[in-house]
């Protein structure tokens, strides 16, 4: 008999906040955490732990954000923002790994929710998620933000059109990165602080 799906998260029970600079080892770890199909869906082939470790310590692309989903203070989910840099200035890369455990219960929607925010407000108007086809949880995710799906032999890519930012959008995130530097400094516990849509 196979393992019974898991409920959904609550919003209080995640804490979804931007990772900084010195927090490096927690995605590390957590992408080490990534069993053998969490790391074939994120980087579309088998990958070990020496390539985890040498991308999680890469210095990012300007630009680029990294989001995490904490449950009870460890880092279980994270999303990235990749611009695509100067020759495609309105357009961004989103990607995302979530473990084993903790798949399919929300993380990826609250994930999502945050980072096509902040696409929003930096005037990234194109949002490109690829994954391999067997990946439903990424495709259902790319359409219910409207996302349009392109299929290929091995991978599908769902393209998010974001909106112009609204004197809303602007306070809200002003509001969530307030809520990222309190529940950094408390260790991701602070109640409510990832507080976002889920999926």
């Amino acid at each position: 008999m196979g393992r019974q799906a898991a409920e959904p998260f609550i919003r209080s029970e995640v804490v979804v906040r931007r990772l900084w600079p010195n927090e490096v080892p927690l995605y590390r770890d957590h992408l080490l955490r990534l069993d053998r199909e969490g790391r074939r869906m994120r980087f579309g082939r088998a990958i070990g732990d020496t390539f985890l470790v040498e991308h999680a310590a890469r210095e990012p692309d300007p630009g680029t954000v990294i989001e995490g989903a904490f449950v009870e203070g460890v880092l279980r989910g994270v999303g990235e923002l990749r611009p695509f840099g100067a020759d495609a200035p309105d357009r961004a890369e989103l990607a995302f790994s979530v473990e084993e455990e903790f798949r399919c219960r929300g993380l990826g929607g609250l994930l999502l929710d945050r980072l096509v925010l902040i696409a929003k407000n930096d005037g990234l108007r194109m949002l490109q998620m690829t994954c391999l086809r067997e990946n439903r949880v990424m495709q259902k995710l790319a359409r219910h933000y409207g996302g349009r799906l392109a299929a290929s032999p091995d991978e599908v890519d769902g393209i998010i059109l974001t909106p112009d930012p609204t004197p809303f959008s602007l306070a809200r995130e002003a509001m969530l990165e307030g809520s990222n530097l309190m529940s950094a400094a408390f260790g991701a516990l602070v109640p409510g602080a990832g507080t976002a849509r889920a999926a």
